[in-house]
């Protein structure tokens, strides 16, 4: 992987302010509903559009996808002033900044204003920020300082009531279901307050300060019980704490630096990366590597604050094109403070527990193998239930790949990232997971070359799929195999459906009982499926209804057919990266592939 430079950073923020300059409407993209939709600049308020969306009423998305486009058009434009006296770019950022101070309302606009919170968090962070620059002149920051205090005036009242009864982390913690009061819509706003109010001079500024640690507090000791909301939205709450943070003595920084799940955030962004794109996070639960990039920002903005040789490897391994002009300002800064930097030094393990996954790896570059495993028992919506279910990655690609996050429009694509084939743990006797417990989980590397992850999937399946034991266990060997074995035992097996889902971009092909799936862009193929007690045929390819563009491997099998099956209860699949085919066999009790011998033993 490339390594980038201050140069490049700096670059491609001036690269877009070019592009801003010229626009007069704002061009929004509502990803998640599939429009794309634009504003005549200046805005003047949030709206919420009259364009009718099939499956979809709730407004405050349309308020929070147009502060993100709002919060990055004037930074790159602020920041394109203040490093290069872009006069061009200040003129348009001043009208922008103009029209944000005097907005009616930041949280109570025309869109939902009990869901506005992310949006109210965007507007005024965007009005924070330019509040430090330089070149805005008296008129301009005074602005800024009457807006910052209309703000903290408006969302006051609804942080007292969210979050005013807790005196201390003891409190919270203590609550029944804390984690309900730690939702990242919520807490990032309150974070957002407490930061306008310190530049606002604002009289409740300590008392939000006290809220903010109070709340940041009991979020990192939730992370002990499993507490996560994956690696996109830990990273979102990450990237406006370090906003906060910034504004602490670095005394009180520390606390939280040095609290042993503070680093959580940084072990899923690299860990959850694919082999050859540090960007592209494994889209195990409700993420979003290309869209939400929240998680890079917060180590940008932490690496300014404290650097970190491991966090720098990794920002510097991050293409620029895909992150945000905070982020990209902020490594910059990093960058620039030639008294703190150090020399990056890569991650030295390869076996990670993230909180909601299990990651095995052979490394980071683009040859190398990674597979992260669903393994969690948080509460948070955004993550689903999906324990076992895996993504393998290799070449920039997630070549065995998840249906992501849940599709917010009430339509089949709700279905396929959320229904029973959304991921690839069995669906036994039509029953999918409904829940996210598990009674084990954990990772083991016996060699050099071989890595583990084991989970006893159990507690995660209804009574009534009538499943007495599943267990999972996932090898990764050297760069050339991964190995899945599911070790089953029911009161009643009538049914057994497996679905592999290939990246959107591939295409499979079925030869002699094994499938492999190929890229248009590469000669040789990603990889190969197979397994010693099934033979595949084109027909199990299926194009799922509601796919993002996945074709599936969907396998229904009769366990009364499966003679290895009916002995030992176990189901073995191969995915191999290698040319020439592997030969695996299976005797009942051992998995043979190359040199590796595993023994049914080891399953658990």
């Amino acid at each position: 992987m490339g390594m980038t430079t201050e140069r490049a950073w700096e670059q491609e923020i001036v690269r877009r302010a070019n592009a801003f300059k010229g626009r007069r409407h704002l061009f929004v993209d509502f990803y998640r509903i599939r429009h794309r939709l634009v504003w005549p600049l200046p805005i003047r308020v949030l709206d919420h559009p009259a364009v009718p969306v099939r499956g979809f009423s709730a407004a405050y998305p349309w308020a929070i996808w147009m502060s993100w486009a709002l919060e990055e058009r004037i930074s790159a434009l602020g920041l394109a002033a203040e490093w290069n006296a872009d006069t061009d770019a200040a003129a348009a950022a001043r009208i922008d900044l103009e029209a944000l101070c005097d907005w009616p309302g930041y949280l109570h606009t025309r869109c939902d204003a009990r869901r506005a919170y992310l949006a109210f968090a965007h507007s005024v962070r965007t009005m924070c920020v330019a509040a430090k620059w330089a070149w805005p002149d008296d008129a301009l920051r005074r602005a800024l300082h009457v807006g910052l205090g209309r703000a903290v005036d408006e969302m006051l009242p609804w942080s007292n009531r969210l979050h005013g009864t807790f005196s201390d982390r003891k409190t919270l913690i203590e609550a029944p279901e804390p984690h309900k009061h730690l939702h990242n819509i919520t807490l990032i706003a309150t974070l957002a307050t407490a930061c306008a109010a310190r530049l606002a001079d604002h009289p409740a500024a300590a008392r939000l300060d006290r809220r903010a640690k109070i709340l940041v507090g009991a979020l990192l000791t939730l992370r002990w019980r499993g507490v996560t909301e994956t690696v996109s939205y830990d990273g979102y709450v990450m990237d406006f704490v370090a906003d906060w943070l910034a504004g602490l003595p670095e005394e009180e920084r520390n606390v939280f630096f040095d609290h042993p799940r503070f680093g959580d955030t940084l072990v899923q962004s690299y860990g959850l990366a694919v082999p050859g794109d540090l960007v592209h996070v494994a889209e195990l639960g409700d993420v979003e590597p290309r869209e939400m990039p929240f998680h890079i920002s917060a180590q940008a903005k932490l690496q300014a604050l404290k650097p970190d040789p491991l966090r720098a490897w990794y920002l510097q391994g991050c293409d620029p094109r895909h992150l945000r002009v905070d982020a990209l300002a902020a490594l910059k800064q990093a960058a620039s403070d030639t008294a703190t930097t150090r020399q990056p030094v890569p991650p030295n393990q390869t076996i990670l527990d993230v909180n909601y996954a299990l990651v095995l790896r052979s490394g980071w570059e683009r040859a190398d193998v990674a597979v992260a495993v669903g393994a969690s028992k948080s509460p948070m919506g955004h993550v689903h239930c999906d324990n076992g279910s895996l993504v393998i990655g290799t070449r920039g690609r997630w070549v065995i790949d998840d249906a992501g996050y849940q599709q917010y429009l009430d339509t089949a694509e709700r279905q396929f990232t959320t229904g029973p084939q959304a991921h690839n743990a069995p669906v036994i006797n039509g029953f999918a997971q409904i829940s996210k417990r598990l009674t084990e989980r954990r990772l083991e590397q016996p060699a050099d070359d071989v890595r583990v992850a084991h989970l006893d999937l159990t507690p995660s399946y209804p009574a009534g799929a009538g499943i007495g034991r599943l267990a999972r266990t996932v090898w990764l060997l050297g760069r050339e195999h991964v190995v899945v074995c599911d070790h089953l035992t029911a009161s009643v097996l009538q049914s057994l459906r497996y679905t592999w889902h290939g990246h959107r971009d591939c295409g499979w092909l079925v030869e002699n009982g094994v499938a492999s799936l190929h890229a248009p862009d590469e000669a040789e193929p990603l990889i190969f499926v197979s397994s010693p007690q099934l033979a595949f045929e084109a027909s199990q390819i299926t194009r799922l209804r509601g796919s993002r563009g996945q074709m599936s491997l969907t396998v229904d099998i009769e366990p009364e057919k499966m003679p290895a099956f009916r002995d030992v209860g176990l189901i073995a699949w191969l995915f191999s990266f290698r040319e020439a085919r592997a030969k695996i066999t299976f005797d009942g009790s051992c998995l043979s592939i190359d040199h590796y011998r595993l023994d049914a033993s080891m399953f658990g």
